[in-house]
């Protein structure tokens, strides 16, 4: 089994602080596919892809962002789509994209979750397809995967449904991916340590659970990304959940 390692050793492993959004171009002028946009005071923004054609070199403005707000997530969407927005203590709420209007540019979007005092908005993932799962990962190394179908529909705004039992032990939510099992989820720490496993191998488990330890990160240490990969054709196996992370420095 294959422990983490450093991620200066791992070539194609990049941490980029932007989002980057790739229209395919016939896309781009399809009036019912939308940019969606998650930012950490809550907030959804609905854009047609139209308004994103002629990117200037220095781009342009695709959202109002607030002072001291940041951008979370970009998705595209076709105008049927369910959405799962996550946040940091523990909280998620499933709604139609359609709750939403399509806006300018240059729009602050409307409330997408309720959130409680200190809390915010770690991730949004598409979650129209039921059978499919919902994979969370918290900051002290553990984890799991949720059925989206445990997930009811509500309308956009309210607080949602708590989506892990955050404790003392797990720390809070860092991330969520739509999983289908068939990929491999890779984990980084703040340390410079990475480790891969396979979606399939963790366990799915319900809403108001802790999950299961993924990721040992050092003292002091704390899972700080997450990332969705395909499944990796090599000889060695990727490791199990649980599995110490090992920095592998090169001589």
């Amino acid at each position: 089994m294959r422990g983490g390692h450093h991620i200066a050793d791992d070539k194609a492993a990049v941490l980029d602080p932007c989002i980057h959004i790739r229209v395919r171009e016939h896309d781009a002028h399809d009036r019912r596919a939308v940019e969606r946009v998650q930012v950490r005071i809550a907030e959804d923004l609905r854009v047609q892809l139209l308004e994103l054609r002629n990117v200037r070199k220095n781009g342009i403005r695709a959202l109002d962002i607030r002072e001291g707000d940041e951008l979370v997530q970009a998705l595209t969407t076709h105008g049927s789509e369910k959405l799962l927005v996550v946040t940091r203590g523990g909280m998620a709420i499933r709604f139609d994209e359609n709750d939403v209007r399509p806006m300018g540019r240059t729009a602050a979007g409307v409330r997408a979750i309720r959130l409680k005092d200190g809390d915010e908005v770690v991730a949004a993932v598409r979650a129209t397809d039921e059978d499919a799962a919902v994979l969370t990962v918290t900051e002290n190394g553990y984890g799991k995967r949720t059925r989206i179908g445990e997930y009811s529909v509500q309308n956009r705004g309210g607080q949602g449904l708590k989506t892990y039992q955050i404790t003392q032990k797990t720390g809070e939510i860092v991330g969520a991916k739509k999983v289908t099992g068939e990929e491999d989820i890779l984990l980084v720490s703040d340390d410079g340590t990475i480790i891969r496993m396979e979606a399939g191998s963790i366990s799915l488990l319900g809403r108001a659970t802790q999950g299961v330890r993924l990721m040992r990160p050092a003292e002091g240490a704390h899972v700080v990304a997450m990332a969705r990969t395909e499944r990796e054709a090599s000889e060695e196996e990727t490791a199990e959940p649980g599995e110490s992370a090992v920095e592998i420095t090169e001589e």
